[in-house]
């Protein structure tokens, strides 16, 4: 669990996630006390504030293809 410390919204990106944009990049306040970075997901950039409560989710990053491998890591969400 962590808080938003500071945000910005991605328009352009790299092709494998052209379907993705745009999408929220946030630097995250970690309980603990580290801080990273990390997308944010299942919340609209308006929404989106500094301070924000949020905790850690694991979500599809992406497909190699058909048959390949399907790859994962962790993004953000507003606390429940």
């Amino acid at each position: 669990k962590g808080k938003v410390f500071s945000f910005t919204v991605v328009y352009q990106t790299i092709e494998r996630y052209q379907d993705k944009v745009p999408y929220i990049v946030a630097l995250i306040d970690l309980e603990e006390g580290p801080r990273l970075t990390a997308q944010l997901t299942d919340v609209d950039a308006g929404d989106v504030q500094i301070g924000m409560p949020v905790e850690m989710v694991v979500r599809k990053y992406y497909e190699e293809n058909t048959d390949g491998p399907i790859f994962y890591g962790y993004k953000f969400r507003p606390a429940i």
